[in-house]
């Protein structure tokens, strides 16, 4: 089995929804931004042509957002997380952006980097989990035999 690790230091990103006007499909501004920086990174980590056509694919993603400081007692991490009164703070990330168009602005940025297509993807595994200490980040691990 083989395997690739690429680690972005931005905050994840969520893929838009696609406008539609006079009959042409496009992506808001701000996802074809994030796509770029994603396309980018994996182009000079990559170093090799795609996957063959057809060759089956793993992906494992972990998008990883740094607390707010409203998470902590006294608004201080050094006292430790809000655990009681009106607003404890959450141990899991079950906040926007979803999961799901997190991994699909993944999926489609390497495309013609990593993969061919992204239907070459027949298992995948995501997270959004809080992170201590910054930066924000998003880990992708690629899998094929």
């Amino acid at each position: 089995m083989n395997e690739w690790t690429l680690k972005i230091e931005e905050k994840p990103k969520a893929k838009g929804r696609v406008a539609q006007k006079n009959g042409k499909r496009f992506s808001d501004p701000k996802t074809r931004i994030k796509e770029a920086i994603v396309r980018m990174t994996a182009k000079a980590a990559w170093n090799r042509p795609p996957l063959p056509k057809g060759e089956p694919v793993s992906l494992v993603c972990m998008f990883g957002f740094v607390r707010p400081a409203s998470h902590y007692m006294g608004n201080d991490p050094a006292r430790g997380l809000r655990m009681t009164g009106k607003k404890p703070a959450p141990l899991r990330h079950t906040q926007k952006p979803d999961v799901d168009n997190l991994v699909k602005l993944i999926k489609d940025a390497l495309n013609g980097v990593v993969w061919w297509d992204d239907a070459q993807v027949d298992q995948e595994t995501a997270q959004k989990v809080w992170l201590e200490e910054g930066p924000n980040r998003t880990e992708i691990i690629v899998s094929w035999e």
